[in-house]
């Protein structure tokens, strides 16, 4: 079963040899979408959570220019004759971005400088610094 799309070109159905499950035969069974058990798990709030973490993925992978995971993990446990409990697990791993690093001296007791505490500083006055900062400016 075809029928033309705005191309011109014949147009896949769902009922295709693409898709063996699914057929127009009465023997053959059909086989719901996947997107349509995922619309209606959790009354929506399971596709409306994948649509959430994927914008929240592509704003950081735009942002940072590296790149992220999203995995949908689906579990289905026996309930009793004929059904199953789902239940599924979301997992977002964005990238962050990259923070600058500092350079630091460490002393003899192992604290954190900005300046080397086995060199000397120059004797220079904070009213001189502060008289230099403001001609430069």
């Amino acid at each position: 079963m075809t029928r033309p799309t705005d191309l011109g070109h014949p147009a896949r159905t769902h009922n295709q040899k693409e898709h063996p499950a699914m057929s127009d035969t009465p023997d053959t069974p059909q086989r719901r979408p996947f997107a349509a058990v995922l619309q209606e798990h959790r009354r929506g709030g399971l596709a409306v959570e994948l649509g959430d973490k994927l914008a929240e993925l592509a704003a950081a992978v735009v942002e940072t220019n590296k790149k992220g995971t999203l995995t949908l993990q689906l579990t289905l446990a026996p309930n009793g004759q004929g059904s199953v409990k789902l239940g599924d697990r979301v997992v977002l791993k964005a990238p962050s971005p990259t923070m600058p690093e500092a350079f630091f001296y460490v002393d003899e007791h192992g604290n954190l400088n900005r300046n080397d505490p086995r060199q000397p500083r120059l004797p220079i006055a904070a009213d001189d610094l502060d008289a230099r900062r403001g001609a430069s400016a």
